[in-house]
């Protein structure tokens, strides 16, 4: 520790006070994984006194900018869905090491070269593929023109790839979770079809044997993540009814349910219907997903993500006693915690 016993009290305490500034600038630069209203973290209007009405990075300025980005955008579309369906490997940037390791002597570069050149970090192809939400901060101001929203029961989110004669669920970290066959395309070996493979977006409800498909990315291998939300729940409905709806029974080659979660308008008599109902099933949360928004992989502006006792707050829209009772009870050391992270 540095002495500061010969220089004056008003001294010492701007040391002390520019030492502390110096610390909260190298907290924030240091936080360079930390996400804009990630919903692992507490939402920001329910951190005990520091909610300001605004968020760090405008909400709604991201919105805007993404969804200019989205019309220029041009992925391959079809190699993507297929590379996911196959489990096709894929190789990361290289390492700083190897990136930086520039120096040396002729011998050892002629050596290392090509060993450097194919040491490259291997990714799982089924990690960070599904699309997550941020915590609403900024109300949408077209929230009930533009906007749809759903109720999302717990359970585990789940990518469901339907490839191969095989169904496979994987978590978000890419891990796999279950193995089954299904009616979906391409998930059976018994109505397999060459080339054919489904990409599903769902939330699995252990105790019913349940998926519930919160969005679609390709069916029969025709990939639908680029499309806007309306089509994409309109493609999901007319497919289902297609096929008779035969996903949605459990029998021997379709040990598992697959049921569409009904999508709503985000309007002010829907929200009122939806927080006035009795669900079957425990309710998460409620999703809102712009109808112009692409399906990204990745943590986005254009769905945000509300819990039922937040609505009141934030929406200002009345819920039922049954949602206001699941709010957490904040005990005085957590909430002095939730202050310090906020």
């Amino acid at each position: 520790a540095v002495r500061y016993g010969g220089e004056p009290r008003w001294v010492q305490e701007r040391v002390y006070e520019m030492t502390d500034e110096l610390l909260a600038q190298w907290k924030g630069a240091l936080c360079v994984t930390e996400e804009s209203n990630d919903t692992t973290k507490t939402h920001p209007r329910f951190c005990q006194y520091k909610y300001r009405g605004e968020s760090a990075d405008c909400q709604e300025a991201r919105r805007k900018r993404l969804l200019e980005e989205q019309k220029s955008r041009r992925e391959s579309s079809v190699d993507y869905a297929r590379r996911i369906a196959e489990g096709e490997e894929q190789n990361d940037d290289e390492t700083p090491d190897e990136m930086d390791d520039e120096e040396g002597t002729d011998a050892a570069e002629e050596g290392q070269g090509k060993e450097r050149k194919k040491r490259k970090r291997r990714s799982n192809p089924y990690k960070n593929q599904l699309m997550l939400s941020e915590w609403m901060v900024d109300v949408p101001a077209d929230l009930e023109q533009n906007w749809m929203v759903v109720v999302c029961p717990i359970g585990k989110r789940s990518l469901v790839v339907a490839s191969k004669g095989v169904t496979c669920a994987y978590s978000r970290a890419g891990q796999l979770l279950n193995r089954f066959p299904s009616y979906l395309p391409g998930g059976c070996k018994k109505h397999l079809s060459s080339n054919t493979y489904t990409l599903l977006d769902c939330v699995y409800h252990e105790t019913s044997h349940t998926y519930y498909i919160l969005d679609i990315m390709c069916w029969k291998a025709h990939p639908v993540h680029h499309s806007d939300l309306e089509f994409r729940l309109f493609w999901m409905k007319s497919k289902m009814d297609e096929d008779s709806n035969r996903c949605s029974v459990i029998s021997k080659v379709n040990p598992f349910r697959f049921v569409p979660l009904d999508y709503c308008p985000s309007t002010q008599d829907a929200l009122n219907r939806i927080l006035s109902t009795a669900w079957p099933l425990e309710v998460d949360g409620l999703l809102f997903v712009h109808k112009s928004s692409h399906y990204l992989r990745r943590r986005s502006p254009l769905a945000v993500w509300l819990k039922p006792h937040m609505v009141p707050e934030v929406l200002g829209v009345q819920v039922s006693a049954e949602f206001l009772a699941c709010a957490p009870v904040i005990s005085e050391a957590k909430m002095d915690t939730q202050v310090d992270q906020c």
